[in-house]
């Protein structure tokens, strides 16, 4: 039952929308995670951007291309379940 609405059967409040065969449910946690790893990989892109254009040696712009990598790759792998 979902508080607030004891007198609901399904505990669902009356205005939701009723879940059909096919859709999908995510977590808020999930999403949250999702969101804390993403701000994470753009800080550590940063870093290591800042790091290479300061140093001008080439394996500290490739580890910042790999973090650009990883973070970009947050935003375009699958959504979480």
């Amino acid at each position: 039952m979902t508080p607030g609405c004891p007198d609901t059967p399904t505990g669902r409040r009356p205005d939701a929308p009723t879940p059909q065969p096919g859709d999908r449910v995510v977590s808020l946690s999930a999403w949250r995670n999702r969101e804390e790893a993403q701000e994470r990989a753009f800080y550590e892109y940063v870093s290591l951007a800042k790091k290479a254009q300061e140093s001008m040696d080439f394996s500290d712009a490739i580890a910042a291309g790999k973090a650009w990598s990883r973070f970009v790759y947050l935003f375009c792998s699958e959504q979480p379940k």
